[in-house]
């Protein structure tokens, strides 16, 4: 049924909040072809009866009272065992059995995707996460996924999203690209430096089936630091994969970024 141009029946919807209005909506998505695929409320019973009276498969609550890392930090280090404790709280009436899927990005290696876990009511609990990161692991802000299947009053399915910090916040690098009319690929770097001291890093850019571009370079305190990698015949680049690694010299920080080449 198009309206405005739009197919609702290719719509997935998602809810938040569960009281009238949501009861009011429902139907007419229904009826109007949209998929509701997903629900969410701070009150677990008025969620579970939505959900209940409408099919609804997967349930949501606040992902804020059930979990938080302990440390939102991750070190960039690699090949080397970390452990990132998940702070795990049940805020059901009753006590819960079940398990945690942790989804990561590429470049980490858990020592197990899956943790079991049992609480009582209102108990909590720190479950730690094992995991090596690769050299290819991206710094900076990272999603994970956290799938839940637990037992309560009934079964419930749901996941939790949350982002972790991988490297200090302190030095962040952002990267860009275009296609220069003289064919070469011009390849952005960024260095953001807020530590208040000086920097030197040795960057690497790795492209597919090239030789691998080296540059020094030197960053002030609090300020951001341009470097320019000029790469030939551009075009054969284009939707290509570019990874930059970026070490500091003298000092411990290992960066890693990445950014698919396009105009």
């Amino acid at each position: 049924m198009p309206t405005n141009g739009v197919d609702v029946k290719r719509l997935k919807v998602g809810v938040i909040g569960c009281g009238k209005i949501a009861e009011t909506h429902l139907p007419y998505i229904r009826k109007a072809g949209g998929d509701v695929v997903a629900i969410a409320d701070v009150s677990l019973v008025q969620a579970n009866d939505l959900a209940d009276r409408f099919a609804v498969q997967r349930i949501y609550r606040s992902a804020r009272d059930l979990l938080e890392f302990e440390k939102p930090d991750v070190e960039s280090i690699f090949n080397r065992e970390q452990t990132i404790l998940l702070h795990l709280k049940n805020f059901f009436p009753q006590g819960i059995s079940g398990e945690v899927k942790l989804v990561t990005p590429a470049g980490w290696n858990l020592e197990s995707s899956e943790t079991r876990f049992r609480l009582g009511p209102k108990e909590e609990s720190h479950l730690p996460i094992h995991f090596t990161l690769s050299p290819e692991a991206s710094s900076g802000p990272q999603l994970l996924r956290l799938d839940f299947s637990l037992a309560a009053d009934r079964n419930y399915q749901f996941s939790v999203h949350r982002v972790l910090q991988l490297g200090l916040a302190d030095v962040t690098i952002t990267m860009a690209s275009r296609l220069r009319e003289d064919g070469f690929l011009e390849v952005t770097q960024q260095l953001t430096n807020t530590t208040g001291k000086p920097l030197s890093f040795q960057c690497v850019l790795f492209s597919p089936g090239r030789r691998r571009e080296s540059r020094q370079l030197m960053a002030g305190p609090n300020g951001q630091t341009p470097l320019l990698f000029l790469l030939e015949n551009g075009e054969s680049l284009l939707g290509q994969k570019l990874t930059l690694r970026a070490e500091e010299l003298g000092g411990g920080r290992v960066l890693n970024y990445s950014l698919t080449a396009d105009r």
